[in-house]
């Protein structure tokens, strides 16, 4: 096999381990590829949690064809059982002749485990190809194995002068309809959607990812007091998708309604009278949520960066200026004093979503 097909073939993994991205979590998404004879017998994505892994789902399809075939697989193969058996034992069991990796198992208990495993057996293992594109995938799985927080991305549709809402809070639309459907998507790819409870009260939204065909994403509710609604769409339509992070000021007696309805309850330590965000995190990390899309408003957004939290960030811009020194952004709270002080944004690239600039990029923390 020539390098350019094992790059052709490896870009096609990368291609299918991106369906599972919504799915899987916590869980890294990972695609397989099997290829005899420059043909391609078999492609599987891993779809579920729980589910079997891409590359036995891949075997599957084939049973003793794979012999004496290449496999090429995004993710370092799996070698511990957990809630299915090691990926490792299926590959050997197959006669797979050939491995091609995108790249090692970030997890330090599992790193290099089963590419030792397959090279003592026999395989011939590739380990690297395209690696920068098949960290880029599991970047999420990354940061929650490596530093137990959830990855974190901000994001914000605002006028050209930076404005998420006019002086008067109106906000409903400021973007376009392609641009709002690229947001329901985002929130379709993370594990949960976080706002804070002026959102809630002021828009009252669902914040499900709007019928696209993958799960909706947990809502987390930052509300210090347990201001919200019992009739709120959140709580009325889907409590037990639900999270409401309070301080010890709350009321018991509200939390209580909530807890009732199947709203889940975490409270943390006031950070100056508001939720412990950083502690908040670390709270959803451990019960598996590996993305949060963060939607709040300026307050919010603005402390997830301040608390050096988020990873990234999506920012909306419509062909508008609203005007308004007290229409809010999306970055308010304290700012900073200095330029050399300002976050820095990486990465940056752009695209056109309807009549709308979408800004991406990575958040750099000094």
């Amino acid at each position: 096999m020539s390098r350019l097909d094992d790059i052709s073939f490896m870009k096609r993994a990368l291609r299918e381990a991106r369906k599972g991205i919504g799915s899987v979590s916590p869980n890294p998404p990972v695609g397989a590829i099997i290829v005899k004879n420059h043909k391609i017998l078999s492609v599987a994505h891993h779809a579920s949690f729980g589910g079997p892994h891409a590359e036995v789902r891949a075997l599957k399809k084939i049973r003793s064809l794979a012999k004496g075939a290449t496999l090429y697989v995004t993710l370092e193969p799996c070698s511990t059982h957990g809630k299915t058996p090691p990926c490792t034992q299926a590959i050997l069991k197959s006669g797979i002749q050939r491995i091609v990796i995108g790249t090692s198992d970030p997890n330090p208990i599992h790193r290099n485990r089963g590419i030792k495993i397959l090279k003592r057996r026999g395989v011939h293992v590739e380990v690297g190809l395209l690696e920068e594109e098949a960290q880029d995938l599991i970047r999420g799985f990354r940061k929650w194995i490596a530093k137990k927080l959830p990855f974190c991305t901000v994001k914000a549709a605002m006028s050209l002068d930076g404005k998420i809402a006019t002086s008067q809070g109106d906000s409903q639309w400021i973007t376009g309809f392609e641009a709002r459907r690229f947001g329901y998507r985002l929130r379709g790819e993370s594990d949960a959607v976080m706002v804070g409870i002026r959102t809630i009260m002021k828009d009252n939204p669902s914040l499900s990812s709007h019928h696209f065909k993958i799960r909706d994403p947990l809502r987390v509710i930052v509300d210090s007091h347990a201001k919200i609604s019992l009739d709120s769409k959140v709580v009325r339509l889907s409590p037990e998708k639900t999270i409401l992070a309070v301080t010890p000021k709350a009321s018991p007696t509200k939390v209580k309604q909530l807890r009732s309805r199947g709203v889940r309850i975490i409270q943390t330590p006031s950070d100056l009278g508001r939720v412990h965000l950083k502690f908040l995190f670390q709270k959803l990390a451990k019960i598996g949520i590996s993305s949060i899309l963060v939607e709040g408003g300026g307050t919010l957004s603005s402390s997830v960066f301040e608390k050096k939290l988020a990873d990234e960030i999506f920012f909306f811009y419509a062909p508008l200026l609203m005007g308004g020194e007290k229409a809010p952004t999306s970055f308010d709270g304290r700012g900073f004093l200095k330029i050399r002080q300002a976050l820095k944004i990486v990465h940056v690239s752009h695209q056109k979503i309807g009549r709308d600039l979408l800004i991406q990029g990575d958040v750099e923390y000094q």
